[in-house]
């Protein structure tokens, strides 16, 4: 069963369980020093630790790495600060250390995408797919991200341009390797990509709308 609601100091617009048992959170957007906080949270005290995050990535898409480590893609700035509706996505990607709780960059994606959605596949590679560049333009080609090397390759063999929302893709990697797409609009694909025969299976629709979704067993 639920607990009853709990008391936050922020909207966990991003929310984490890292190795250590504590949960890394944000919410916002802007470079204001002053906002651009992220908290950890105990669950055993409920207290938080207070600490700063990398910017701009606000609706970016994040990974843990085999090795405890956050990988952060993506994100969004403004392109003017006046106008709230003038997005763009951004193209940086950042790694959070939860036993140095200290940020550092990695190589950029060659893509900008705002609202990515990454999947970290068997071998440790994250493959990233989607995201927005803009309000109106998509980044339809994947990418993948080498821990060993700490770089990006593109996957120009798998376009995601029939899954294109202004959220995110619901993925989840099957156990035996491929990965269920979910769109997040009702009347929307449910779509299977074999990465390694760079192909799209439709299998079937849904009539969810901007859902949330978790693997609670392998293939579940």
């Amino acid at each position: 069963q639920w607990t009853a609601p709990l008391s936050w100091p922020l909207v966990a617009i991003h929310s984490i369980l890292l190795q250590t048992g504590e949960v890394l959170l944000w919410d916002d957007h802007t470079n204001n020093p002053e906002d651009t906080q992220a908290k950890l949270w105990n669950p055993q005290t409920s207290q938080f630790t207070t600490f700063p995050v990398a910017p701009r990535h606000f609706c970016a898409s994040h990974s843990q790495l085999p090795d405890g480590r956050i990988l952060v893609t993506g994100g969004a700035a403004r392109h003017d600060d006046s106008n709230m509706d003038d997005w763009l996505g951004i193209p940086e990607v950042s790694l959070f250390n939860p036993t140095t709780k200290a940020w550092t960059t990695t190589q950029s994606m060659r893509f900008a995408r705002w609202y990515p959605s990454d999947v970290r596949l068997s071998d440790g590679r994250i493959l990233s797919l989607s995201g927005q560049m803009t309000d109106t333009a998509w980044t339809n080609t994947p990418e993948i991200w080498y821990p060993g090397t700490g770089t990006w390759g593109v996957v120009p063999e798998v376009n995601t341009s029939d899954s294109q929302t202004d959220s995110y893709l619901l993925c989840h990697l099957l156990p035996d390797g491929r990965i269920y797409s979910i769109h997040p609009g009702p009347s929307q694909p449910l779509r299977i990509l074999n990465l390694d025969a760079r192909t799209w299976t439709n299998v079937g629709s849904h009539q969810l709308k901007q859902s949330s979704s978790a693997m609670f067993r392998p293939g579940k």
